[in-house]
């Protein structure tokens, strides 16, 4: 008896740290205080980028898509600054929820991104929120070390969640992340190419307001405070003498050299003159939205004494970040987030802790080269400027996007208004077909967060369903027949399934966690024989459909890797590609052919190849029929006995 308590309690533990799903249930968050029911988990902690825990640690959020996340693509969200915290920005922009008016509990944010896909907020560089190092030297922060240190913890992160791994992926972000969010694609690209095992899904970008050429995003103050008024055309016209060493043309060669000091005064004394004040806390806030009041900061100790902080503007909200920083520094809220594992003496700030530094030269960067390797990589690019945002203008990234686009001699451009809800949204313009670039009627420097409900209606059309429906519904196959659309380049070898060998016998000496371990091995094992079954009747399936449209080359073309979503019934097959698919069993749905075949000339084509829709994860059976957890039972009281 005590030894079969010692086995079911052992399994508990295995099954708590894991979790049914991979995915691990230490960093689950049971509920955030104060925070409404909801239907879709949350999850936080810390991933250690150095094994020797001397070096960074990066604190993290992670949220699932409202419905279906188990199907949905994954968005990383890194914020600017730089030396802002993702995860609080989260709390006034795209994450779930919202603080209430006291900030003492959350509201549930009706224009969240987690409605069309998974989250994952990342404090990052170090220093950023609750992220920190044991090595004082990592506190210098700069683009590159910021890369390089992201690349490793999405490396590990996968390894807490691989059912993520196969998903496509998204990276977005505000401001700085003009720098980040371009650096760290690239990276995970670069990375690809290099690994002969795990590779990134990166399949598009959504920008928010980026820096990419500070130094001309400054110039383009002057131009947009001109062009609303606010300066004089005398003191318009002395900037544009004083500051013309430097242009579209000739910024990447000379991004480190040092404006006049004329040119630099007037530089610094721009929004001043604007905004007829001298008031730099105000000026400051101004920069982010000319046109809306900002919140009252002297009364942010009202909090404190358990009364409300709010100044609506123009529809937003301006007290929503101080409140945000406010809640976060609830002991209770920490203690849910498993947030401050340091136990911090100071104040967890939104923006700039105390210990934060970072390279003023790389804040000057060129961030066009970036963008354009990723357009030569068929890598979606959509960017998003709010027409009230005096700190990166939207008629400054305009034409550093027609520079863009004529370095990469891209011809067809096209400039439109766009409407959300029947009303005018501002301006859109397309270059080619992958770069996108919308100016957002009364948005301030935070789109997200001055009108979340046009962000994410641009997130939602003109990057999510216009990336992920397409390659999630119709996965082109890039093998000798490039005609047959269908799947990807992989190919699943078409030799027999081999079983691995049995666990070898009870050994006296063996402990309870060996002998676990050996029962979820042999459970694994029937899982893939049934799999491998389910496969050859896929291939037989897929075999008949190339025949039937001429495409004979899709025999055995299946991906070479294949996972199975452990929330799903097993007949529901994940491709290493990222496709669902269904095997042809009577009680479930199968694999239809498309609704279009489409024919050009005498050459035969699929253009569309439709899986009839899975049932939620949470709707469908469990994964073994009862007779295998019979059998699997049954293994273990031999080894128990």
């Amino acid at each position: 008896m005590e030894f079969h308590v010692i086995i079911f309690t052992s399994y508990l533990l295995l099954a708590h740290a894991v979790g049914v799903n991979g995915f691990p249930m230490d960093d689950l968050i049971s509920k955030l205080p104060g925070q409404p029911d909801v239907h879709f988990r949350q999850f936080s902690g810390y991933i250690d980028v150095d094994d020797g825990g001397f070096g960074p640690s990066l604190f993290y959020y992670f949220v699932e898509a409202e419905k279906d996340p188990m199907n949905q693509p994954l968005t990383i969200w890194l914020t600017g600054g730089p030396g802002c915290s993702s995860v609080g920005d989260g709390f006034s922009s795209v994450g779930p929820f919202v603080t209430t008016r006291n900030a003492r509990a959350l509201e549930k944010n009706l224009f969240s991104w987690n409605k069309v896909s998974n989250l994952l907020f990342i404090d990052s560089p170090i220093g950023c929120g609750w992220s920190y190092s044991n090595t004082i030297s990592d506190y210098n922060n700069g683009d590159d070390s910021t890369t390089k240190i992201l690349v490793s913890f999405m490396q590990k992160w996968y390894g807490k969640y691989p059912e993520f791994k196969s998903r496509d992926v998204f990276l977005a972000g505000s401001s700085y992340a003009g720098h980040f969010v371009p650096n760290l694609a690239n990276a995970l690209l670069d990375h690809n190419k290099q690994s002969k095992d795990f590779k990134f899904n990166v399949k598009g970008l959504a920008l928010g307001n980026p820096l990419l050429r500070k130094k001309l995003d400054a110039l383009a103050m002057y131009d947009y405070f001109h062009s609303i008024g606010l300066v004089n055309n005398t003191v318009y016209e002395q900037a544009k003498k004083e500051c013309k060493t430097l242009d579209e043309n000739n910024y990447s060669s000379k991004f480190e050299t040092n404006w006049t000091k004329p040119c630099n005064d007037l530089i610094e004394n721009a929004p001043f003159i604007a905004f007829n004040s001298s008031d730099r806390g105000y000026v400051i806030s101004k920069r982010f939205d000319v046109q809306r009041d900002p919140c009252d900061m002297k009364k942010l100790n009202d909090l404190s004494l358990g009364k409300e902080l709010t100044k609506v503007s123009h529809g937003a909200d301006m007290c929503a970040a101080p409140r945000a920083q406010f809640y976060f520094n609830l002991p209770e809220v920490q203690k849910a987030f498993h947030g401050n594992r340091t136990s911090l003496s100071y104040s967890w700030k939104g923006c700039y802790s105390d210990k934060f530094k970072f390279n003023e030269n790389d804040k000057n960067r060129d961030m066009l080269p970036a963008l354009k390797r990723l357009l030569q990589q068929s890598v979606h690019i959509t960017i998003f400027s709010g027409d009230v945002d005096a700190l990166v203008p939207a008629v400054g990234t305009l034409q550093h996007l027609y520079k863009l686009a004529e370095d990469l001699n891209i011809k067809s451009t096209k400039e439109e208004t766009w409407s959300y809800e029947n009303k005018d949204g501002g301006r859109k313009y397309s270059f080619g077909d992958l770069l996108t670039f919308f100016i957002v009627k009364g948005g301030d420097h935070h789109v997200t967060f001055s009108q979340p409900s046009q962000a994410l209606y641009i997130f939602t059309n003109f990057t999510i369903n216009r990336i992920h429906n397409e390659s999630s519904e119709t996965r082109r196959a890039l093998g000798t027949n490039p005609s047959c659309l269908l799947y990807t380049q992989n190919s699943r070898p078409n030799q027999a399934y081999q079983p691995k060998p049995p666990p070898p016998p009870q050994q006296p000496q063996k402990s309870s966690l060996e002998l676990i371990v050996e029962s979820l091995a042999l459970s694994q094992e029937k899982l893939q024989i049934r799999i491998e079954a389910h496969l050859q009747d896929m291939d037989k399936q897929m075999s008949q459909l190339a025949q039937t449209v001429g495409c004979l080359e899709l025999q055995g073309k299946l991906s070479s890797q294949i996972e199975v979503n452990p929330r799903e019934n097993v007949s529901a097959i994940t491709l290493r590609s990222g496709i669902v698919v269904t095997p042809p069993i009577p009680k479930y749905k199968s694999i239809q052919k498309g609704k279009k075949i489409g024919y050009s000339g005498s050459q035969k084509k699929i253009d569309e190849v439709q899986t009839d829709p899975i049932p939620s994860p949470y709707d469908m059976p469990p994964p073994f029929p009862s007779r295998e957890l019979e059998d699997h039972d049954e293994e273990i009281r031999k080894w128990k006995q």
